[in-house]
């Protein structure tokens, strides 16, 4: 079944992967499915690139494959009937997908710029019609037709993905749906590409209709180019086309956004999104992040840190001081996602008052313990606090070395 176009699949797609393809491609044929991989798998194949970017086409309802699978080999199949969509979450092997996702060939029309698309079944080759890029147009099929294992490009994918080129398929299409303008300038820093010129005269009379999108919409497309390595890239060239401001006035890149951005992803944290907001953000004006939240449609926390990195970055006071009580009292508290932004990019002295209380100083704690005021007869009240707050204070500014010198020292304030 495999020719050797499909070989290239196999450099890209680790080897159980390529099994679980090799398995679909023969319920597809027993159910008497066109199947195919489609899209920026295809691309990446073209590449020689490492992909995660599986996508399946199918000539007919996705579900029905996705419930076979379930059935042959376990797991749990769902589907989304408005897009025609369905999704197969196999047992947990090692090395494999943790789900595979299946496409029902479809067209897209669209009510009104910037809405969801209303789809209908197709064929395979109209369904390419309807994708954002020509080079993310290409088909591979991978059944047991005359055609398995050919390329179908009708829109001249290869040729452009040879040239380092971005072009839209149709006149209208960042206005049908414009997450296209971001996800075409994640491409292009990834794969260090470019719009076409016709290609890229289209995006100021598409930019409008970004007022269309929801917050969470253009969160998603945000973080996506926040996560790749060539983020700051992506979000300079948006700002030459003018997207960041549509979105917001104040949104922004500012001049020391890569290496910002490059610290992060030098050692990715459990928190990594917030971080990377909080890295990109921290530097703009503290006044024009609530602004700024609102419109991506922040939750709490993660306006929260990204307000108070703004607050370390740009008014750091006692959170670079020598003595670590002071700077206990200025970060203490603080969303974790902000303290290590200020940890990896903020002024020297703000990165290490933060780095050390994060790896030492919030996990200090004196002996003395509420319950032991209260077995000294002492009222629980406010002073409770000022006691095991004073204690603490001596234990960082290294007062202390010993138990015994925290009792003399508890002894003296009582």
């Amino acid at each position: 079944m495999f020719s050797p176009w499909p070989d290239k699949l196999r450099r890209v797609l680790n080897p159980q992967t390529v099994e679980l393809i090799m398995h679909a491609a023969e319920i597809a044929d027993s159910l008497g499915l066109r199947f195919g991989v489609v899209g920026g798998v295809v691309r990446d194949a073209l590449l020689g690139v490492q992909t995660l970017d599986l996508d399946f086409i199918v000539s007919g309802e996705a579900r029905s494959l996705a419930d076979a699978m379930a059935a042959r080999y376990g797991g749990k199949s769902s589907g989304y009937a408005p897009f025609g969509t369905a999704q197969w979450t196999p047992p947990y092997a090692p090395g494999s997908p943790d789900h595979v996702d299946f496409a029902g060939a479809r067209t897209e029309t669209y009510s009104h710029p910037g809405a969801l698309p209303t789809v209908s079944p197709t064929s395979i080759e109209d369904d390419l019609r309807r994708r954002d890029f020509t080079i993310n147009a290409m088909a591979v099929m991978l059944d047991s037709s005359a055609e398995s294992g050919q390329l179908l490009d009708p829109h001249g994918g290869l040729t452009d993905l040879q040239d380092g080129l971005l072009r839209v398929l149709h006149p209208d299409s960042f206005m049908d749906d414009p997450t296209r303008i971001f996800r075409g300038a994640r491409l292009a820093a990834r794969c260090n590409f470019h719009f076409t010129d016709d290609t890229a005269d289209l995006i100021p009379d598409a930019l409008p209709y970004l007022d269309e999108l929801s917050g969470e919409r253009l969160r998603t497309e945000l973080r996506l180019i926040l996560r790749e390595p060539s983020a700051a890239y992506a979000l300079r060239l948006l700002d030459s086309f003018g997207t960041l401001q549509a979105i917001d006035p104040s949104l922004a890149v500012t001049p020391n956004l890569e290496s910002d951005l490059s610290a992060i992803h030098a050692r990715p944290s459990a928190d990594l999104d917030s971080v990377l907001w909080c890295a990109w953000l921290c530097r703009l004006d503290p006044d024009a992040l609530k602004e700024i939240a609102m419109r991506l449609a922040f939750t709490a926390p993660l306006a929260a840190a990204v307000r108070a990195a703004a607050t370390l970055i740009h008014n750091p006071g006692q959170a670079e001081s020598d003595r670590p009580s002071d700077a206990y009292r200025i970060l203490n508290g603080l969303p974790d996602a902000a303290l290590e932004t200020a940890a990896r990019i903020g002024s020297p002295a703000l990165r290490r008052s933060a780095a050390l209380y994060r790896s030492q100083w919030r996990y200090v704690r004196p002996a003395t313990t509420g319950d032991s005021l209260r077995a000294m007869g002492i009222p629980p009240g406010p002073r409770y606090k000022q006691i095991l707050d004073r204690l603490k204070y001596a234990w960082l500014d290294g007062e202390l070395d010993t138990d015994d010198d925290e009792t003399q020292l508890l002894n003296s304030l009582l």
